[in-house]
């Protein structure tokens, strides 16, 4: 059975040449643009007559953008504020769409204070690798930024945002956002129904390995694209709270992956792992919310698989050149 299941994957591997890969990647496309009209469609009632009105994730960053416009940035992290700067951009009674994000943008590993859960591993990393100057201009310019949008907005702003975002555990747990849009262990454990504490156990082991991972990648002075997919790939499995959006990291770390290779042959496993991962990821809120089987987490947990490999097959030539 073992073998039967390698033959395959080597099979399913050397199907992925450079010509294949560019049609296959011209048929998601295809496929991506064509769901995403259905899904423009759908959101208009030009499918099938709609109940309430619908709208998306969007919508819930026009709403904010709009109150900041307007002079009342603070009213984004007000529930019923920001639900009526929603229906204002869409229709009365649309489904509600949360906002947990600071009011600010940025450049480089300084830009993620937007997002500031996606930056758990880069001062580790930084760290480990000795990166100092780099550890400094990310702190710098973070903080610069948040400086910025304290001076711009005002304290109120800050002091609102920080309320929702230390209240917002409850919304994630509760399911009022779906479980199967979730990408953490955080999330497959909540989908597969277990308790929050036992999610908060088995994300509190995912996140000290994928640090203890980074950590040894980045000190052990590995090349820039393997230490880059690897700080990729972890922050999928680290951090508790993100969604099948931001499965772009993912992208950013098969990139890297490739680059690893500077032009030697992708071994078949490892092409028919990504491009499985590939197919999965075309609707994985959907099909974990059908078969109750965390799709997205097994994505990330699989890409963080295949760095490790690829770590450890460079660990294991260097040092047969060191004993050779």
């Amino acid at each position: 059975m073992l073998s039967a299941g390698l033959h395959f994957c080597r099979s399913l591997g050397h199907r992925f040449n450079h010509d294949r890969v560019i049609a296959y990647s011209a048929i998601l496309l295809a496929i991506e643009i064509g769901c995403f009209l259905f899904l423009v469609a759908g959101t208009h009632g030009l499918i099938v007559p709609l109940d309430t009105p619908t709208s998306t994730d969007f919508v819930s960053f026009y709403a904010a953008g709009s109150l900041a416009d307007a002079g009342r940035p603070e009213l984004a992290y007000d529930q019923a504020a920001h639900r009526a700067a929603e229906e204002r951009a869409t229709a009365p009674g649309v489904e509600y769409r949360f906002f947990y994000y600071p009011i600010t943008a940025g450049l480089l590993f300084g830009a993620l204070c937007y997002k500031p859960h996606f930056g758990l591993l880069i001062p580790l990393a930084l760290a480990a690798g000795g990166h100092w100057r780099a550890f400094a201009a990310a702190l710098a310019s973070a903080g610069a930024l948040c400086l910025f949008s304290l001076m711009l907005f005002g304290w109120a702003t800050w002091n609102d945002f920080l309320s929702a975002a230390a209240a917002s555990h409850a919304t994630y747990e509760s399911g009022r956002i779906a479980f199967g849009g979730l990408v953490s262990p955080f999330g497959a454990v909540l989908l597969l129904g277990g308790t929050s504490p036992m999610a908060y156990a088995v994300q509190a082991g995912a996140t000290i390995s994928a640090g203890l991972l980074v950590g040894f990648v980045w000190r052990s002075g590995f090349a820039l694209p393997i230490r880059a997919a690897t700080l990729a790939a972890a922050t999928l499995i680290a951090i508790p709270v993100i969604l099948i959006y931001d499965l772009t990291l993912a992208g950013v770390a098969a990139a890297w992956l490739v680059r690893a290779r500077e032009g030697d042959e992708i071994p078949s496993w490892e092409k028919a792992a990504l491009a499985g991962s590939l197919l999965l990821l075309l609707n994985p809120r959907g099909l974990a919310e059908m078969s109750h089987i965390p799709i997205a987490p097994l994505v990330a947990l699989a890409l963080v698989a295949v760095v490790t490999t690829r770590v450890f097959v460079c660990e294991t030539r260097a040092a047969r050149v060191a004993t050779a």
